[in-house]
């Protein structure tokens, strides 16, 4: 299995499971049908920028960095957001939706990363994405404001626009 995919497994894991090292990572990944090692993981860790957040009575968890909100950690949530947008902003090339999805259309071979971006964005409204080759499928939450989370994608994809004209 490819980096990419094992990075996303990473981050679905860390986000729905409080993983306090890097074994117990490496058994769900290994239950998750990824054969990986210590190195690899410590790779990962980095190159993902986890951070260990304090959960309480002496255990810490691995979270995203740009879950943090402290001071001295904006600096670098700013960075990685600027990354994460500028990814999707680079890939997407056209935005639709229905009742129950938001499409979104990608240039080939880009959906893994934009659907990764929209992942890392943290957005309450979407329960989560599926990602083929140039289209993602974007699930969304019951009673979701759809068309706002609509105007936010195409928000970002305007400033790229815009800044692309000058």
């Amino acid at each position: 299995m490819k980096k990419l995919d094992r990075q996303e497994k990473i981050l679905e894991i860390i986000r729905d499971n409080n993983i306090s090292n890097q074994k117990e990572l490496i058994n769900y990944l290994e239950n998750a049908g990824f054969n990986v090692t210590q190195a690899t993981i410590s790779r990962d860790i980095k190159e993902l920028q986890l951070i260990k957040v304090p959960l309480g009575n002496g255990i810490s968890i691995f979270k995203t960095s740009q879950n943090q909100t402290s001071e001295m950690d904006s600096t670098l949530t700013l960075d990685y957001l600027e990354r994460v947008e500028t990814i999707f902003q680079e890939c997407v090339t056209d935005i639709v939706s229905n009742e129950f999805l938001i499409i979104i259309k990608t240039l080939p071979g880009m959906a893994q990363a934009a659907a990764h971006a929209i992942d890392t964005l943290s957005l309450r409204d979407i329960l989560g994405t599926i990602a083929g080759d140039d289209t993602i499928f974007i699930a969304l939450r019951d009673g979701c404001d759809k068309n706002k989370l609509l105007r936010e994608f195409r928000q970002l994809l305007k400033r790229t626009q815009n800044a692309r004209k000058y």
